[in-house]
């Protein structure tokens, strides 16, 4: 659940699937592939009769060996605190909105009414504002690809992920001793966006 969308456009990517002897799961953006027999419950290689992307595709030769602790990431995301309760979008701050109507007669109605988004409340706390881009080996990833892969290490029960290629797009990482595959998609470098670095490209195992 932590890499498919499902309320991703493609149907496909909603749910994860079963492809060579693998389960996996993505939004399009990270992917996670797990051998089959470490997981339960039961996967299908076409779910709904749709057919999934071939992932082998996109998983690159292992080129480097770099390790990631989950001690870096925390402090990398210390240094990038999710910001709540900003002023709501719509209304700019006021709690009301202006809308228009237009009668059959072609004449315009203008209304003023309390603002559907906050409720009237001029903020939303539905949503983390991103302001962080993290480099990892020189390459920015985006805040959902980093806390992804630290709740995955979480779920994994481990403490230090190994990067093992550093070069490609999406970056692959593999825990030590199973049979598992994590892939994150760099972003573009967003220089509106403040960089936090997670790794030096130097700091290698």
């Amino acid at each position: 659940m932590l890499f498919y969308d499902s309320d991703n456009c493609r149907e496909v990517l909603r749910q994860p699937f079963l492809q060579d002897g693998k389960v996996c799961a993505t939004d399009g953006h990270v992917l996670i592939r797990i051998n089959g027999s470490l997981c339960e419950g039961s996967y299908y290689e076409k779910p709904g009769g749709l057919t999934p992307p071939r992932t082998a595709k996109v998983v690159p030769e292992a080129t480097t060996d770099i390790a990631v602790t989950r001690q870096q990431i925390e402090r990398a995301l210390a240094q990038a605190p999710e910001e709540r309760n900003r002023q709501c979008p719509e209304c700019k701050g006021s709690g009301d909105v202006t809308w228009e109507y237009r009668d059959r007669h072609y004449n315009t109605h203008t209304m003023e009414e309390t603002c559907p988004v906050c409720d009237g409340s001029g903020t939303v706390d539905d949503y983390t504002v991103i302001k962080y881009q993290f480099i990892v080996c020189g390459k920015p990833l985006g805040y959902h690809a980093v806390k992804t892969l630290l709740a995955a290490m979480s779920w994994l029960d481990i403490d230090t992920i190994r990067l093992v290629n550093a070069d490609a797009q999406p970056m692959l990482f593999k825990p030590e001793n199973m049979d598992v595959e994590i892939l994150l998609m760099p972003q573009i470098r967003d220089d509106k966006l403040d960089c936090v670095t997670v790794i030096e490209e130097q700091e290698e195992a």
